[in-house]
């Protein structure tokens, strides 16, 4: 009977474990999803504008801030003329769990990285 029980107790630890593992190796690639929505976004801004403005480029440095991301890095033109390429590039580390070993977890630091060209599509004063 106390056979069955710790067979029993193992295989539940097991599958737990498992599924842990399965969800903590999906994580990142929903949070580089999120990543890239974000800053898609921006860069769709920064075409009918005509370049980032100060406002949109602290409002992106606190949106992804916001979602958990450490900012290293935001370039973004500021201005453009009608037709040029604009662009964003954005570099910033996320920080994860990953299972070591079987019952252990550690703390990794994943690196994402947007970069987008886009053409300007307003008149500038330039």
């Amino acid at each position: 009977m106390i056979d069955k029980v710790l067979v029993t107790a193992f295989c539940i630890a097991a599958g737990i474990t498992l599924l842990m593992q399965i969800l903590l190796l999906s994580l990142p690639y929903f949070k580089k999803i999120e990543f890239d929505t974000v800053c898609h976004r921006y860069v769709m801004s920064m075409s009918y504008e005509g370049g980032l403005s100060h406002h949109d480029h602290q409002v992106l440095l606190e949106d992804l801030e916001n979602r958990g991301f450490d900012i290293r890095g935001l370039h973004g033109d500021k201005d453009a003329a009608y037709g040029s390429l604009m662009s964003l590039e954005v570099d910033a580390i996320w920080s994860t769990y990953r299972f070591r070993r079987l019952f252990s977890l550690e703390e990794v630091d994943l690196c994402f990285a947007y970069s987008a060209q886009i053409p300007a599509r307003v008149l500038s004063d330039n």
